[in-house]
C-alpha cells in the first residue's frame, strides 16, 4: 500500500478550516472557544504526528526553510521566556481559563501547523491549486456559518433549537442577543465580523478571476451574504476592515493598470461589486448613526426616518438599554491606558503570557470605576498589541510587529516578480489584504481561534505560492519498511493516543466543572461538590481548586447553621476521605494560589472563605486572615473600590456578631470600617453600595447624624428613588 502524504496532509488541514468555526457544545463552561481550541489542538497532534512518521518512513528530516522561520521562532522564543518570566506560569503555558486561546502550547500548536504546512504542502507539483481548493472549502464553512447565525437575526435562533432551548432566541442571556448582533458558530459579533473580513477577500478573489457567468454570479451572491452579515455584527472594527481592504485593492490596481496594464476589470464585475456594496449597506446599515443617517431608505416623512434611525441605532448598544451605559470605545481606551502602564512596569517580558486579567489590576485606572463595566474582568486588553505590550513586554510586542511586517513586505516583492501568474499574484493580494484585516480587527480586540488559523497560515499559502519548488513527491509503500523504521513510527502512534487521552479528559472535566459551576451559582453546594472533585480528579486544574475550596466553605457555614458553632465540622476529599472542612477548604484554597500567586480573584476567594470559616466558629484567627487576604488584595489592585468595601463589610459583620461589643471593638469600627468605605467612595464617587454601607456602620455606632448624610447622599447624588437608603432614613 503506497501513501500519498500530499493528499493526508491537505485533507486534514481541509478538516481543521471546515470545522473548527462550526464547533460548538452547550455542556462546556465556554460553548465555544474552549471546543474550538481542543479540536485545533487534535489536529496539531495528528498533523505533528502524521509528520513525524512521514519522516521516519522517508529517513530524513523534511523541514521547509522559509522567509517567515526565523520571525516566527523569535516571536516564539519571546513567548517562552515571558512564560519563563511570568507572575502565573500555569496560566502562561495553558492559556486563562474562559477564553483558552493564546496560551504557550497553543501558540506552539499554530506554529507546528505552520511549519507542518509548508513542509509537506510544498511537495506537491499542484500546491498553488492546492490552497485555492483548501480556500474553497473554508469559504464553504464560512457559508454555512452564516446560514446558520441568519435566523437567529429574526429571532429564530437555530443554536438554541439544537441544544433544546425551542426555535427561539431565549436561551441567550442579555449579553447574547442574535436579534441584535449577529454571532452565529463564532461566539461573539466581533469575531464573526473579524472572520468574514477574511473571508470576503478570499471570496472576492474567486469573483475578480471568474471567467464563467455562473461562478461569477455564485462568488457575488457569496460576497453580498459576507458583507450583510458584517453588517449585521454591527462590528465597526470589521466593517471598516472591509472598508480599508476595498481601497488598498483599488490601489493596488490602479498601480497596476499603470505601469503594466496588468487586468482589465469588465465593467460587470465593477457594477456587482458596487451595487452589493450598496445595497448591502442599505440593508445591514454599518450601526454608527452619523454614516446610517446617509444611507437609509428614503420615506416621505424623512424626520420620523431620522428618528427611527436614531433609536434603532440606540438599541445597539451592548448588555442593556440603560442610558448609563459608557460607550465601549471610550472603556477601551482606558484599559489601553492601563495595558500601556502595565507593559512599562515589566518593560522586558511583560506580566506572562495570557495573564492580563490578574495583571490589568496592578495598573488599572482609576477611571475605570466610572464606567458602567467597572467591575467585569477583563482577560484581555482589546487590543491585541497593547496586550502583548503588558504581558509579553517590548521582546513580545516587537517579535510579534516583526511578523505582521514580513508578512506585509511580501506585497513589494510581489509587485515586482514579473515570473508569477496573473492569478496567484491577484491571490497573494487578496491573502495579504486579508491579513491586514487581522490586524484591524485585533487592533480593537483580540484574536481568537479561528482568526489565529489563518493568522499563522496564511504566510505559509503565501511562501508557498511565492518561493516553493514543487517536485514529485516519491511513493513509498508501507510494506516495504525496514523492521527499525516500523519500530520508530510507535513514536507518532503513543503521540496521537497520549494527545487524545489528555484532550478527552480535559473535555470531560470541563464538563463537570461546567455543571459544578452550575449547581454553585443555584447554591446546591453539595452536588457542585461532587461534579468539582470530578474535575479535579480528571485535571488538577487550579481554577477547579479555587471552585471546590469556595464551595468547602459555603458547606462549613451551611452546616454551622444548623448546630453548634465548632471547628470540628466534616466533609470529604476526592478520595471519599473524612477531613474537617476548614482544613480542606483552606488545602484547596492554598493550592490555587500557589499555582496562581498574583491571582488577586482567588485572594478574594481566600478573603470570603476565611470569613465564612468566622461565621462558623466565631474564631477570630479566622477573621484576621480574612482582613489578611483583603490587605493582600488592595495591594494588588490598588484602585479597585470592592476591596476595601469588603474589608468595612467584613468588619461590621463581625461587630453586629459581637453580643457585648467592648469600646475597642468600637474603635475598630470606627478607624477600620469607616475609613475603608471612605477609601472605597473616593476611589469611586457613585458607589452606592459603600455610600449604603458607610450609613450602616454610622447607624451601628450610634452616629445618627453621619448614618443620614450618607443615605441622604445616595438620593440626591446617585438615586432618588433608592427605596432601601429612604428605608433607612425612616428607621433613623
Amino acid at each position: 500500500m503506497k501513501i500519498n502524504f500530499t493528499t493526508l496532509f491537505f485533507n486534514l488541514y481541509a478538516l481543521l478550516f471546515f470545522v473548527a468555526p462550526l464547533l460548538m457544545f452547550h455542556k462546556t463552561s465556554e460553548i465555544f472557544e474552549f471546543n474550538k481550541m481542543l479540536f485545533i489542538y487534535f489536529m496539531a497532534f495528528i498533523v505533528l504526528s502524521l509528520w513525524i512518521a512521514k519522516m521516519i518512513i522517508y529517513k530524513r528530516l523534511i523541514i521547509a526553510k522559509s522567509i517567515f522561520t526565523i520571525p516566527l521562532l523569535i516571536f516564539l522564543g519571546s513567548q517562552i521566556l515571558s512564560t519563563i518570566f511570568s507572575i502565573d506560569k500555569y496560566t502562561s503555558l495553558f492559556g486563562y481559563y474562559g477564553r483558552f486561546n493564546g496560551g504557550l502550547l497553543s501558540l506552539i500548536a499554530y506554529i507546528i501547523l505552520f511549519f507542518a504546512f509548508i513542509s509537506n504542502i510544498n511537495y506537491s507539483e499542484k500546491a498553488s491549486k492546492l490552497i485555492r481548493k483548501l480556500l474553497k472549502i473554508s469559504m464553504l464553512s464560512s457559508f454555512i456559518v452564516i446560514l446558520w447565525g441568519l435566523p437567529g437575526k429574526f429571532g429564530y435562533d437555530l443554536t438554541c433549537f439544537v441544544f433544546g432551548g425551542g426555535l427561539n432566541v431565549d436561551c441567550w442571556t442579555d449579553q447574547f442577543e442574535p436579534t441584535v448582533r449577529m454571532f452565529s458558530t463564532l461566539g461573539q459579533p466581533n469575531w464573526l465580523g473579524a472572520y468574514l473580513a477574511i473571508h470576503f477577500f478570499i471570496g472576492l478573489f474567486f469573483f475578480l478571476i471568474a471567467k464563467k457567468r455562473v461562478k461569477l454570479y455564485i462568488y457575488s451572491g457569496y460576497l453580498f451574504l459576507v458583507f450583510v452579515t458584517t453588517l449585521f455584527t454591527k462590528s465597526r472594527s470589521a466593517i471598516g476592515a472591509i472598508g480599508v481592504g476595498l481601497v488598498l485593492f483599488m490601489i493596488y490596481f490602479f498601480y497596476k493598470k499603470r505601469t503594466s496594464d496588468f487586468l482589465k476589470i469588465s465593467r460587470l464585475k465593477v457594477g456587482i461589486l458596487t451595487a452589493l456594496v450598496i445595497i448591502g449597506l442599505l440593508i445591514g446599515k454599518t450601526g454608527i448613526s452619523r454614516i446610517d443617517k446617509y444611507i437609509t431608505f428614503p420615506t416621505k416623512d424623512s424626520s420620523v426616518s431620522t428618528e427611527s434611525l436614531k433609536n434603532e441605532t440606540e438599541s445597539l448598544k451592548p448588555v442593556s438599554i440603560d442610558s448609563n451605559i459608557t460607550d465601549s470605545y471610550k472603556i477601551r481606551q482606558i484599559v489601553w491606558q492601563g495595558g500601556y502602564s502595565l507593559g512599562l512596569q515589566y518593560p522586558l517580558f511583560g506580566t506572562g503570557v495570557e495573564t492580563f486579567a490578574y495583571a490589568y489590576n496592578f495598573s488599572r485606572p482609576m477611571e475605570h470605576n466610572a464606567t458602567s463595566e467597572w467591575n467585569y474582568v477583563y482577560n484581555k486588553a482589546h487590543n491585541e498589541f497593547v496586550n502583548f505590550f503588558a504581558t509579553t513586554g517590548t521582546i513580545g510586542l516587537l517579535s510579534y510587529l516583526l511578523v505582521i511586517a514580513i508578512v506585509l513586505l511580501q506585497i513589494k516583492i510581489v509587485i515586482n516578480d514579473k515570473k508569477l501568474a496573473r492569478e496567484d499574484e491577484i491571490l497573494i493580494i487578496a491573502l495579504i489584504i486579508g491579513y491586514i484585516t487581522i490586524s484591524i480587527t485585533n487592533f480593537f480586540g483580540f484574536s481568537t481561534t479561528t482568526i489565529n488559523l489563518f493568522f499563522y497560515l496564511i504566510p505559509a499559502w503565501i511562501w508557498i505560492i511565492l518561493y516553493s519548488n514543487p517536485s514529485t513527491e516519491k511513493r513509498i509503500n508501507i510494506f516495504s519498511l525496514d523492521n527499525n523504521q516500523k519500530a520508530y513510527l510507535i513514536v507518532p502512534t503513543l503521540l496521537t493516543v497520549c494527545g487524545s487521552i489528555y484532550l478527552v479528559s480535559y473535555f470531560i472535566a470541563d464538563i463537570h466543572y461546567a455543571r459544578g459551576e452550575n449547581l454553585r451559582l443555584i447554591q446546591d453546594y453539595d452536588s457542585s461538590q461532587k461534579e468539582l472533585y470530578s474535575a479535579y480528579n480528571l485535571r488538577k486544574e487550579h481554577v477547579y481548586a479555587d471552585k471546590i475550596s469556595e464551595v468547602l466553605a459555603q458547606q462549613t457555614f451551611l452546616k454551622a447553621l444548623g448546630s453548634n458553632r465548632t471547628d470540628s465540622i466534616i466533609c470529604t476529599d476526592p478520595t471519599n476521605k473524612a477531613i474537617n472542612c476548614v482544613d480542606l477548604s483552606t488545602k484547596f484554597m492554598q493550592e490555587a494560589l500557589r499555582k496562581s500567586p498574583k491571582n488577586v480573584f482567588y485572594i478574594r476567594t481566600k478573603a470570603r472563605n476565611n470569613f465564612l470559616y468566622y461565621q462558623s466558629t466565631l474564631n477570630e484567627k479566622y477573621f484576621d486572615e480574612a482582613i489578611l487576604a483583603l490587605r493582600v488584595a488592595r495591594n494588588l489592585a490598588p484602585t479597585d473600590p470592592r476591596y476595601p468595601y469588603t474589608q468595612a463589610l467584613f468588619h461590621l459583620a463581625r461587630f453586629e456578631n459581637l453580643s457585648r461589643p467592648t469600646q475597642k471593638d468600637r474603635n475598630l469600627l470606627d478607624v477600620q470600617g469607616i475609613g475603608s468605605v471612605n477609601f472605597a467612595t473616593k476611589l469611586k464617587p457613585d458607589y452606592r453600595e459603600a455610600y449604603q454601607m458607610k450609613g450602616l456602620i454610622h447607624a451601628a455606632l450610634n452616629q445618627k447624624e453621619q448614618a443620614r448624610s450618607a443615605f441622604q447622599y445616595i438620593l440626591d447624588h446617585i438615586d432618588p428613588q433608592d427605596q432601601q437608603a429612604k428605608d433607612e432614613l425612616k428607621q433613623l
